[in-house]
């Protein structure tokens, strides 16, 4: 089966309104999506804090009530939130997010939800866009319009879960920094915190519509590590726009990726006797050095494709528990069916309140391998299979530094990029193995 069309590594992305999520194409995917459900039942859609939202959430509505699918719109809440609520609801069908995660404003994308609160499989994601390119998708065949109400009160359903499932993590003498990305954690994060009895420091948390990931959030670390060094906190945690990644850092400044919480909480657990298969699930972009600390800890590891509804089918295939990505995807089954930041944080907190360690101390025992990550921006992405030079380089490269190093080089599901991503024992060699990797590509595309 070819990859999908329009559905990338997490659902639906584009620029919005003028690029792939024009109000027409997003009218024409709702009036698809209710088709799908056999023009009835009940959708729930929510959204992050962009101002392209509401210009999507309304065209989606439009095309599904005039198929017959009734719209509860929930407003801004976390992906994960949506994935929830949407699994205890028995009515409905599909949950849908309008979110762009950590991109950019000038992006908006489209996620959905089965009612398991799952992604969809990529055969649905098929079925969908078959109907979009090659169904007339005329409102010709319901018995009567599906109706659309506004129902912002059951962001409580998430919260609550969220207040139950630690109501026995005590943060009280705990300082957090944290940084909302003026995206949707800022609706839930700060208070649940305060409420577990955190001092919490907050900053990018007054979403304007326009300042979602700007130059803060999960893919900007370093403004939260400041804040960190300049309030005396604890440790940071910063999110991405729907909340469902997380990057923290140590008291240091110290920068925690996904692969380092991960890491530790598979430790803890491990040592509790609740890590199942003694065992995690990671991508291909998990750092080598991750793998050798978790094999020294008696602790295995499943590498999967880029994407968290990757790693989550091979958690439910292997029956493992606990799995994630680097850049803060973490994903614990107990909790729900996908990543969720604020959970993520508040499990890293939980090993370290019973551990009485600090965050520095408790990632102390990962390596890490130093490692290069080079986006090249693109206009076409051209399949490297047909690119013979660009697969030649990287095949030498590959070969010289095999046992020692890795290289994966793919084209972004979600942005026009191209990302080269090299680590190695020595950093001048990794360095010069990205700059001729992007040279051999950039030239060859001209001669294209």
């Amino acid at each position: 089966m070819n990859s999908p069309k329009y559905f990338g590594t997490d659902g639906l992305r584009g620029k919005s309104p003028n690029g792939l999520l024009t109000p027409e194409f997003t009218l024409k995917l709702g009036k698809a999506i209710g088709y799908h459900l056999g023009n009835s039942g009940t959708v729930v859609i929510a959204t992050d804090t962009r101002s392209s939202c509401h210009l999507i959430e309304s065209a989606l509505c439009s095309g599904l009530n005039s198929v017959g699918v009734s719209v509860i719109s929930m407003g801004t809440l976390p992906t994960p939130g949506l994935s929830y609520i949407v699994s205890q609801m028995p009515d409905v069908h599909l949950g849908i997010m309008v979110s762009a995660s950590h991109n950019p404003v000038s992006y908006n994308g489209i996620k959905v939800l089965g009612n398991d609160g799952m992604k969809i499989s990529e055969d649905t994601e098929h079925k969908i866009e078959g109907l979009l390119d090659n169904h007339p998708l005329e409102p010709s065949h319901y018995r009567e319009l599906g109706t659309s109400r506004r129902d912002t009160t059951l962001i409580t359903t998430y919260i609550q879960h969220l207040k139950e499932t630690f109501q026995h993590l005590d943060l009280s003498g705990w300082h957090i920094a944290m940084d909302c990305a003026n995206g949707a954690s800022y609706a839930v994060a700060p208070n649940l915190f305060r409420d577990l009895g955190a001092k919490v420091d907050v900053i990018n948390d007054t979403p304007d519509g326009n300042n979602i990931n700007a130059g803060c959030g999960s893919t900007h670390p370093e403004i939260v590590a400041n804040l960190v060094r300049e309030t005396g906190a604890h440790m940071g945690v910063s999110f991405d726009g729907d909340a469902d990644r997380v990057i923290c850092t140590t008291a240091q400044g110290g920068i925690v990726s996904g692969d380092d919480l991960l890491a530790v909480c598979a430790l803890h657990m491990k040592n509790k006797g609740t890590l199942n298969k003694n065992s995690v699930v990671t991508t291909v972009m998990s750092n080598s050095g991750l793998e050798k600390s978790l094999k020294n800890a008696g602790i295995s590891m499943v590498r999967t494709a880029v994407g968290d509804k990757h790693v989550l089918q091979a958690l439910l295939d292997q029956g493992i528990t606990l799995g994630g990505e680097e850049s803060g995807h973490v994903i614990f089954r107990e909790c729900g069916n996908m990543g969720d930041g604020i959970v993520s944080a508040l499990k890293l907190l939980e090993v370290l309140r019973e551990t009485n360690t600090s965050l520095e101390d408790a990632t102390a025992f990962i390596e890490t391998y130093p490692q290069i990550m080079k986006n090249v921006h693109t206009t076409e992405k051209i399949p490297l299979a047909n690119m013979p030079q660009t697969t030649a380089i990287i095949n030498h490269y590959a070969s010289k530094i095999a046992g020692r190093g890795a290289i994966l080089v793919r084209y972004s599901g979600t942005e026009e990029l191209l990302r080269i991503m090299v680590e190695g024992e020595d950093m001048d060699e990794i360095q010069s193995i990205v700059s001729s990797i992007e040279q051999t590509y950039n030239a060859e595309k001209r001669e294209m």
